[in-house]
């Protein structure tokens, strides 16, 4: 066997796709054999992919195929080489591109991002709706209140018409009694007469206060629903940033998160407790918090104080274009940096 190779090797022999050929020698039988078992580990499957080529042909002949393919340049008289690919040939893939992205360029994507949110939300909370100022608001614009007391004094004159004729009716007791009802019956066909009058003026002044009340009332009703929809538009938006700037602390190491989630939580206790000094204590530990987070002492002391009433959110942390660390507090009601 060590022979055979050698020679192989050495080119003293050759195969033709069917024979051995050595200078009018045959090969051994074991020569024979080692070929076959090299064939069958090089090339599995090959039989069942040229009977799909040629279903029409003989194992013989498929063999001879695959052999006239395999074995060398010649092939044996009348037996054609395999004339399709066994298998599909397969062209490996260029690797992708590599998108990467410099630490700068995404530090500057992610501040323009704080500043196009910033934006957004720099309005603050749609202004509270409050319905009874507006309503007081609106009856003054509107007259309403002139036309109450317009209304009140027609109905005081009224009032003081049927006083009056009550006066006179006790005046007239000393005198006879025909000329007595005689100008009782005179003044309450004039008091009569003055009533009418009135009621037509207060009917007149109803109208008009019922006319302006529903305009006042379609008013609050339009009001209140565009500060529901204005306040939903805001929240809506507000949430989806609130998300889109959490995701910027997923590339602060533990550390860091740790760091802005204890100032967070600090930070919104002392609110709550509504503390205007810090202690010693505390002011050591929000120093060591601002050192894990790459901010000068103090900053976040100086936060602390000046945070307002609404409490902290999200906190997030972006590399400025110095390398250094900008701070931004994400409230209800706005985004403010540190």
């Amino acid at each position: 066997m060590a022979e055979y190779q050698r020679r192989k090797a050495a080119g003293e022999i050759t195969f033709n796709g069917v024979n051995w050929v050595e200078r009018g020698e045959q090969p051994s039988l074991q020569d024979i054999s080692d070929r076959f078992e090299e064939i069958k580990k090089k090339v599995p499957d090959v039989l069942r992919e040229a009977r799909r080529l040629f279903p029409n042909e003989s194992i013989i002949d498929l063999t001879k195929r695959i052999e006239s393919t395999l074995g060398g340049d010649k092939k044996k008289e009348g037996t054609e080489p395999l004339t399709e690919p066994l298998t599909e040939p397969t062209t490996p893939k260029p690797p992708a591109p590599s998108a990467t992205t410099s630490q700068p360029e995404r530090e500057r994507t992610r501040r323009e991002e704080i500043d196009k949110i910033k934006e957004e939300l720099g309005g603050g909370l749609p202004d509270p709706f409050s319905a009874l100022e507006e309503f007081d608001r609106l009856r003054q614009e509107k007259g309403i209140v002139a036309d109450e007391q317009e209304l009140s004094a027609l109905r005081n004159e009224a009032l003081q018409g049927k006083q009056e004729l009550r006066v006179f009716s006790s005046q007239q007791k000393g005198l006879p009694e025909a000329g007595r009802l005689g100008a009782i019956d005179e003044a309450e066909r004039n008091l009569s007469f003055r009533l009418e009058g009135l009621a037509i003026r207060e009917r007149a002044i109803l109208d008009r206060i019922n006319t302006k009340n529903a305009y006042i009332n379609t008013v609050l009703d339009l009001g209140e629903d565009d500060y529901d929809r204005n306040y939903k538009e805001y929240t809506d938006e507000f949430n989806r940033n609130l998300q889109a700037t959490k995701l910027y602390n997923e590339q602060l190491d533990d550390e860091q998160q740790d760091a802005l989630t204890a100032f967070t939580t600090i930070a919104n206790l002392f609110q709550d407790k509504q503390i205007s000094q810090i202690d010693p204590a505390l002011s050591t530990q929000i120093d060591t918090l601002s050192a894990k987070l790459g901010i000068p002492a103090g900053t976040l002391q100086n936060a602390l104080l000046t945070q307002g009433k609404e409490k902290i959110l999200a906190p997030i942390s972006v590399t400025n274009e110095t390398g250094g660390k900008d701070i931004y507090f994400f409230t209800q009601g706005a985004v403010r940096s540190v």
